[in-house]
C-alpha cells in the first residue's frame, strides 16, 4: 500500500512537559507526571497528579484533521458529559486544540468478556440510552461526506483502494437505507470500543474519549459495540432487546445490519488513513483484515 501524498499542516502539539509547565491554566498546584497511559491508537494520554486530584491530559494527534476530528465539538459534548456520571468530568480545553485535560476515574478497564456476558450486555444497553439521551449538538456524523474525507487521505491506486472500490455500491446501497430509517438522530459516541469504556469502582459504566461524538443514528453506536465487541448472534439480539426494551423486529434487525456494514467500511478507511501517514498503530494487516471483515459482512445474508 502506498503511503500518503498529501501533507496537512497542522499545529505542532506541546510535549507532556511543556504542558505541565501551563499547569496554571486548569489548577492549583505544579502537578507531578505519574505516568503515560496505554491503549489509544490516535492520541497520547498521560496521568498527572495535584494536590491529591488525578488528572489525565490527552495530547491530540498531529493527524486529527486527516481523521476528520472536530475538537471544538468534542469539548461541546464534554462538558455536557461532565454533568452526568457517564463519562469523565471535562477540566480544561486548550484552545489552540492541541491537548484537553479531564479527571481520572479510578475503576478497571472493560473486557471483551464483559461484554459478552448477560449482566454486561445491559450495562452496556442501558450506557447506550444514556448517551443517546443526552443534549443534541449542531455537528452531524454525514457517513458519505465522512467516507469521502478519509478517501481524499489515501493513496487511490493502492491495492486496498481498488478492493474497496468494489465493495462501495454495495456499501453505498446500506449507508442510503441506514439514511432512510433514521428519523431521529441523537448524539452518539461513534467509537465504544472496549478501550473507550471503563468500569469505575463506583460500578457505573463510563465510556471515555468523546472525539468522535456527533449526532447520528443510535443504531450505529449497536453496531459499533456487535463488531467491536465481538457479539454473537444470541448476543447481539439481548443488546438489542435490552436497548428497545422489547423484541427486535425485521427492520431493527436490517437497521443493526447496515450500521454495522457502515462502521466496518469507515473503520477500514481509518485504519488505512493512519497507515497511510505512518502510524506505527495502523498495520498493512490491520487494513488486510479491516477489508476482510467487511467482504465477509457484505456476503452474509440475515
Amino acid at each position: 500500500m502506498s503511503k500518503l501524498t498529501t501533507v496537512i499542516n497542522v499545529p505542532r502539539a506541546p510535549d507532556i512537559d511543556t504542558i505541565l509547565q501551563g499547569w496554571r491554566s486548569w489548577c492549583n498546584q505544579q502537578p507531578t507526571l505519574i505516568k503515560p497511559l496505554t491503549g489509544g491508537l490516535t492520541n497520547k494520554s498521560y496521568l498527572v497528579e495535584s494536590l491529591g486530584e488525578r488528572y489525565v491530559v490527552r495530547v491530540n494527534a498531529a493527524n486529527s484533521r486527516a481523521l476528520g476530528l472536530q475538537r471544538d465539538m468534542e469539548a461541546r459534548v464534554l462538558m455536557s458529559v461532565s454533568d452526568t456520571s457517564i463519562g469523565s468530568q471535562l477540566v480544561y480545553f486548550d484552545p489552540c486544540e492541541c491537548y484537553l485535560v479531564t479527571r481520572y476515574i479510578d475503576g478497571q478497564h472493560w473486557q471483551l468478556s464483559d461484554s459478552q456476558s448477560h449482566e454486561g450486555i445491559n450495562r452496556l444497553a442501558s450506557l447506550l440510552k444514556a448517551i443517546h439521551g443526552l443534549e443534541p449538538v449542531e455537528y452531524f456524523l454525514d457517513v458519505a461526506i465522512k467516507a469521502d474525507h478519509y478517501w481524499q487521505h489515501i493513496a487511490g491506486d493502492s491495492e486496498l483502494a481498488q478492493s474497496l472500490r468494489q465493495l462501495k455500491p454495495q456499501v453505498d446501497h446500506h449507508i442510503a437505507q441506514a439514511n432512510k430509517q433514521n428519523r431521529h438522530p441523537v448524539l452518539c459516541h461513534n467509537d465504544l470500543v472496549v478501550e473507550n469504556l471503563l468500569l469505575g469502582n463506583d460500578q457505573k459504566l463510563h465510556a471515555l474519549d468523546w472525539e468522535y461524538a456527533a449526532m447520528g443514528d443510535p443504531f450505529f453506536d449497536l453496531a459499533v459495540i456487535v463488531e467491536e465487541h465481538k457479539l454473537n448472534e444470541s448476543e447481539s439480539l439481548q443488546l438489542l432487546q435490552s436497548y428497545l426494551d422489547g423484541k427486535p423486529s425485521k427492520q431493527d434487525l436490517n437497521r443493526l445490519y447496515s450500521n454495522q456494514i457502515i462502521g466496518c467500511y469507515l473503520s477500514v478507511l481509518w485504519y488505512a488513513v493512519k497507515y497511510a501517514a505512518g502510524s506505527e498503530r495502523a498495520t498493512h494487516q490491520d487494513c488486510k483484515d479491516r477489508l476482510i471483515c467487511l467482504q465477509q459482512l457484505l456476503s452474509a445474508t440475515l
